[in-house]
C-alpha cells in the first residue's frame, strides 16, 4: 500500500456488498483538497492504465465522476476478473494502491435467468422438486411454503468453485388432500436477499440404463444423510448439465415409482 505525505488520498469501496453482475463504486478520497479536481487523476488496474483525467479506456466497463472530496470509478457489471487485483488512484504526484479483496462476507454473487434452473414433476398427491445453481453466493437457504406453513428443503448437496458454489437441491413431498400442486411455492434466501423461485412443470421420465448406477449413488448418498461436495462437481459441470438435469428426474421418478409400489 502506497500512501501520501503532503496529501492524505487513498481509495475506498463504497458499496456495502460487493455484489457480482452489478456495478461497484470504488472512491478515491483526497484530504485538504477544495478546488475543482482540475489537476490531474488517474485510476490504474495492476500496472494498467484504464482512466485519466474522465478518459476511459473502456467505456462499457468504466467510468468516473467529480465529487467535493475526490473522484470515483464505476466499475461496471463486475466479474471475477476485476477483484482480487490491485487498483491504484493517482492525483498529481501522490498515489494509494490496494487490492480490491473479496472473502468471507464481503461479496454476493445472485442467481440468473441463466445460473438457476428449476423443474417440478407432480403425480396427483407426490412433488418431486429440484434447482441447480451453477453459480451462486453465499449458500441459498430455501423454503417451500404451502398455506403459510414453511416446510424446509430435505436435500442439498453443493460443491465450491473458487468464488462461487454450485448447488443442487432436491425436494420430495407428499401432499395432503387439501393442497394442491399449483399451490406449493419455493422461496430462497441468499445472503440479505429473499427471492421467489419460479418452478416450472415438467413430466416424469424414466431412468436410462447409462444413469442407473449414479441413481442409485444419489440414493444412497441422500438415504444416510451425507454432504458430499465432489458429487454434484461432477454431476452438473459445464459438459454434463444436461445429464445432470436428466439424473435428478430419474431420481424423481424413481422416489415416486418406489412410493406407488409401497402403498400398492
Amino acid at each position: 500500500m502506497i500512501g501520501s505525505s503532503a496529501e492524505k488520498i487513498e481509495w475506498i469501496v463504497l458499496n456495502a456488498t460487493i455484489v457480482f453482475n452489478e456495478d461497484l463504486f470504488l472512491m478515491c478520497i483526497i484530504e485538504n483538497e477544495t478546488g475543482l479536481l482540475s489537476n490531474t487523476r488517474k485510476w490504474k488496474v495492476e500496472n494498467t492504465l484504464i482512466m485519466f483525467n474522465g478518459h476511459s479506456s473502456n467505456e462499457s466497463k468504466y467510468e468516473e465522476q467529480i465529487a467535493s472530496d475526490g473522484f470515483m470509478l464505476i466499475i461496471k457489471k463486475l466479474n471475477v476478473e476485476d477483484v482480487n487485483k490491485q487498483y491504484s488512484c493517482s492525483y498529481e504526484f501522490e498515489t494509494f494502491t490496494n487490492i480490491l479483496l473479496v472473502n468471507g462476507s464481503s461479496y454476493a454473487m445472485y442467481p440468473t435467468d441463466e445460473s438457476l434452473k428449476t423443474s417440478k414433476n407432480s403425480t396427483e398427491r407426490d412433488l418431486t422438486i429440484y434447482l441447480i445453481f451453477t453459480e451462486v453466493y453465499p449458500m441459498p437457504e430455501c423454503n417451500i411454503t404451502t398455506q403459510n406453513n414453511d416446510t424446509p428443503i430435505s436435500t442439498m448437496l453443493s460443491a465450491k468453485k473458487k468464488l462461487f458454489y454450485e448447488v443442487v437441491v432436491l425436494f420430495n413431498f407428499h401432499l395432503p388432500p387439501s393442497i394442491t400442486t399449483d399451490s406449493v411455492q419455493m422461496e430462497c434466501k441468499i445472503g440479505h436477499l429473499m427471492i421467489q423461485v419460479p418452478i416450472q412443470e415438467s413430466a416424469p421420465c424414466k431412468p436410462k440404463e447409462e444413469n442407473k448406477q449414479n441413481v442409485f449413488f444419489v440414493l444412497f448418498v441422500i438415504s444416510l444423510g451425507i454432504n458430499v461436495f465432489l458429487l454434484p462437481g461432477y454431476l452438473c459441470s459445464k459438459h454434463v448439465r444436461k445429464k445432470c438435469r436428466k439424473l435428478m428426474q430419474s431420481n424423481s421418478y424413481n422416489l415416486m415409482k418406489q412410493e406407488q409400489e409401497a402403498g400398492k
